[in-house]
């Protein structure tokens, strides 16, 4: 149930969510960057949620500020601890 609910939450989530996101944290995201995120999100979740990160963070640094993916990977950590048992 919970892989449903958070494939459906990916589907509609926009650009303009993970900014205000980003927002929030002191981070500031470009276009290219906000879309290069939500795609990476959409597309690799279950590896972010489920396995190892690691590729994903590093494909990261092709495309992110070397301080983007810095503040990506805390909050990645935080997050994920926070909310591991819903997971």
């Amino acid at each position: 149930m919970n892989q449903y609910l958070i494939k459906m939450y990916l589907n509609k989530l926009t650009t303009e969510d993970i900014c205000l996101f980003a927002q929030k944290e002191g981070v500031h995201l470009s276009n290219e960057e906000s879309s290069y995120l939500l795609k990476t999100i959409r597309t690799h979740y279950q590896e972010l949620l489920y396995g190892d990160p690691t590729p994903v963070f590093n494909e990261a640094k092709k495309h992110l500020s070397e301080n983007h993916v810095q503040i990506a990977l805390k909050l990645y950590h935080y997050y994920k601890e926070k909310y591991q048992s819903f997971l």
